[in-house]
């Protein structure tokens, strides 16, 4: 496993200030902290010995997050990947079952960033002296070829038919695997949007509202996604949103997420003044906001406790601010809430462009662990456009 320590060569090398040659040692802080947060997850993904709710593995996405950052930040890229791979490997070869089909996040990320071929071979070199590398590159492998053989699947649906057919075979062949159902409602959303058929959209819609049984209901709603906005009244959606069985109450929430109707306002403004469903109300109304709603929405967005698991669902809600933030021609958009919101680098950027960041606040990002943000934060106090010195 990859120490920590500061002794390791993965630490070499100092960032100065471009203008006062002061050193930055914030560098070196920020990635001591970064990889004592690798082995805390790492030992978290050992410990594990099922999935999370729905199949989700949210200390695994944010390992392989964490990876990939470690990785584009080091001197030698590639070197620092295949430690990680040794640690990823010895998880796969522990519980191959757990793990079958994790980890293509950063497969696909190295072999876009530093080359497909060069990754392979450096891996199956790896491979011969290392059974924990061999088990990750079998695995990275068995992915492409999986991809590779879905991609050809949706490219062969032609039609509306062959479309239909193949959604209720994927439903027949996975009853109890609601993942695989939703995978297959994606191909169709890229279908549906490559083609054109809008139609379709009507004949999935008149088939859930036919339905009687829950969980056949909420594997359709996954369908109306992006772009694919259900496209009846969502009188029934917003019934079965309040639904007591979960899988239906979520999927019908993530259809309302991408529908425009005042009815979903309506709902959006009930469940805000009921205090249910706080995360679920704030992007429906993210995607319906008026410049009257700014109070009660800043006070809901700030209601929802941020929490690790995000049982809560704030990482959504802080999603869909965001989009409204992003958002030209919205009138009193609420930028107070950026300093509560999730990712970063943007975060700082508007802060800064909106001109509501403090000296103090582009100190502290002098030391942050991105170093776009370090950049940026160099420029802001006229320290120069970048942070000289080696990479860590």
């Amino acid at each position: 496993m990859v120490s920590a320590g500061t002794d390791t060569p993965l630490f070499r090398g100092k960032a100065f200030c471009g203008r006062c040659g002061e050193e930055i040692v914030g560098d070196m802080q920020a990635l001591t902290a970064l990889w004592r947060k690798y082995e805390e997850l790492l030992g978290v993904l050992r410990r594990r010995k099922k999935p999370g709710k729905n199949g989700m593995f949210p200390e695994r996405d944010d390992f392989e997050a964490l990876s990939i950052e470690l990785i584009d930040c080091a001197e030698e890229p590639l070197e620092r990947y295949i430690k990680i791979a040794e640690d990823i490997g010895t998880l796969l070869i522990a519980d191959p079952v757990l793990w079958q089909g994790s980890f293509d996040w950063l497969f696909a990320h190295c072999e876009q960033a530093y080359g497909k071929n060069k990754v392979h071979r450096l891996l199956a070199e790896r491979a011969k002296s290392s059974l924990a590398v061999e088990q990750y590159l079998k695995n990275g492998l068995a992915w492409n070829d999986k991809t590779s053989e879905e991609r050809c699947v949706t490219q062969v649906l032609q039609t509306a038919e062959d479309i239909w057919k193949e959604f209720e075979a994927e439903r027949k062949k996975e009853r109890e695997s609601e993942k695989s159902v939703r995978f297959v409602s994606f191909k169709i959303r890229a279908w549906i949007k490559r083609t054109g058929n809008t139609e379709m959209l009507s004949a999935f819609a008149q088939k859930y509202l036919s339905e009687r049984d829950a969980g056949d209901r909420a594997e359709i709603l996954w369908i109306f996604g992006k772009d694919c906005p259900f496209p009846l009244s969502p009188e029934l959606l917003i019934r079965d949103a309040e639904s007591r069985n979960e899988r239906l109450r979520e999927a019908a929430f993530f259809a309302l997420s991408y529908m425009h109707h005042e009815k979903v306002r309506e709902f959006a403004l009930e469940l805000a003044g009921r205090g249910e469903h706080l995360s679920e109300a704030v992007i429906l109304l993210a995607n319906h906001y008026q410049e009257k709603d700014r109070e009660l929405f800043v006070r809901l967005v700030k209601s929802i406790p941020v929490t690790y698991d995000d049982k809560t669902g704030w990482h959504g809600a802080h999603s869909a601010v965001l989009d409204l933030l992003k958002t030209k021609g919205v009138k009193s958009a609420p930028k107070e809430l950026l300093p509560f919101l999730y990712e970063r680098e943007y975060i700082v950027r508007e802060m800064g462009r909106r001109r509501m960041a403090t000296e103090a606040f582009w100190r502290e990002c002098l030391y942050d662990s991105n170093r776009e943000i370090r950049v940026y934060a160099g420029r802001k106090m006229g320290c120069g456009q970048e942070l000289k010195g080696e990479k860590l």
